[in-house]
């Protein structure tokens, strides 16, 4: 996209997100590419702004990439924005909301806004460069503006309700209890989702949830084999997953459950273990992946940077496990998606 802009506008383009933040000087090394913004880009991405209107050199901006007569240069960081509620919300108005949320719509049973309201994340998931990209530090927007927020996006927007698409929605439950009063309080009605770990959720905290209009919530699982949990640094048991998941049904509410496979060091027994644990849960849906080591991970660092397919593809295995090739991965991933996505039978695993 970059060349095609380049050839057609010769404008300054600017990257940001997790991949220029993890590897700025791999994205800087597209020629189409002048600019990337690190980490949190809303201050950074002002003052690059501010240094490009005002013809000054970007040299001492903090969180900016760049290039100097064709040498790639990474600024010092910007620390993480402490109030995220000193931001103002999205311009969604901006956006193609309703083009969103009709692709969102089959993984969640209504039109969704997808919203971001935390930032930062406690936990060390060796696969996940979250806490790199964000910080340890969480931080959440104010309930009462959120709540007025999104009574104003739905008034105005072809969306039925919202999907919270933080990594860990009910890190905080005072937080969580506080935007379900609020929601009540202020007599909205809508339904919404959310993603969470399966340690972060309990039989009170859902139910006040379900009352406030809560209908799906999905889980990062990801396997069902206790030694790739542990590589995975997940931190939790397969009786806490099955926990969460049995307690959701007897509230009625509905699952949707994260799996990966071609983790390092898996064994044809573990994907065994895996498909197993996903089959005894019984979740609304599944979505499968197979493990790509992403910069910024400690996985990726521990495998010498070893991303050897694309990090944007999730159903292409860029490393073996060690007992398994990419092309043995790659192949059981598509049997374990006939099956749970198509309702074919899974052959047999051997």
């Amino acid at each position: 996209m970059a060349d095609a802009i380049k050839r057609f506008a010769p404008i300054p383009i600017v990257f940001g997100g997790v991949h220029p933040t993890v590897d700025p000087v791999e994205v800087l090394g597209n020629s189409s590419v002048d600019f990337v913004v690190l980490g949190e880009g809303e201050h950074s991405f002002m003052e690059l702004l501010h240094c490009l209107l005002s013809n000054m050199e970007v040299g001492q901006a903090r969180g900016i990439g760049h290039k100097e007569h064709g040498r790639i240069t990474v600024n010092s960081n910007r620390e993480p924005i402490a109030d995220i509620n000193s931001l103002p919300f999205p311009a969604y108005d901006l956006l193609p909301v309703g083009f969103y949320a009709r692709q969102a719509e089959p993984d969640v049973g209504f039109r969704p806004l997808d919203m971001v309201v935390s930032r930062g994340c406690p936990f060390w998931c060796s696969f996940c460069a979250a806490s790199t990209t964000q910080g340890k530090r969480v931080r959440l927007v104010g309930t009462k503006s959120l709540v007025a927020e999104i009574g104003e996006l739905l008034r105005v927007h072809p969306v039925e309700g919202v999907w919270f698409k933080d990594s860990n929605f009910t890190i905080d439950k005072d937080w969580v209890t506080g935007f379900c009063d609020e929601v009540r309080s202020e007599g909205l009605d809508f339904p919404w989702a959310c993603n969470t770990r399966v340690d972060l959720v309990d039989e009170a905290t859902l139910d006040i949830m379900k009352a406030a209009g809560l209908t799906k919530i999905w889980f990062g699982v990801e396997s069902g084999s206790v030694s790739s949990l542990k590589t995975l640094s997940k931190g939790f048991s397969l009786d806490r997953i099955r926990s969460a998941f049995r307690t959701c049904r007897q509230l009625g509410v509905q699952t949707g459950a994260f799996f990966m496979i071609g983790i390092p060091g898996e064994k044809m027994e573990d994907i065994r273990a895996n498909v197993a644990l996903a089959k005894e849960l019984e979740a609304n849906q599944y979505r499968w992946h197979v493990f790509v080591p992403l910069p910024g991970s400690r996985l990726f660092d521990l495998y010498g940077g070893q991303a050897l397919g694309s990090p944007s593809r999730f159903d292409r295995a860029s490393t073996g496990t060690g007992y398994l090739t990419g092309r043995e991965i790659e192949d059981i991933y598509q049997k374990i998606c006939s099956h749970f996505y198509d309702g074919h039978p899974l052959p047999n695993l051997d």
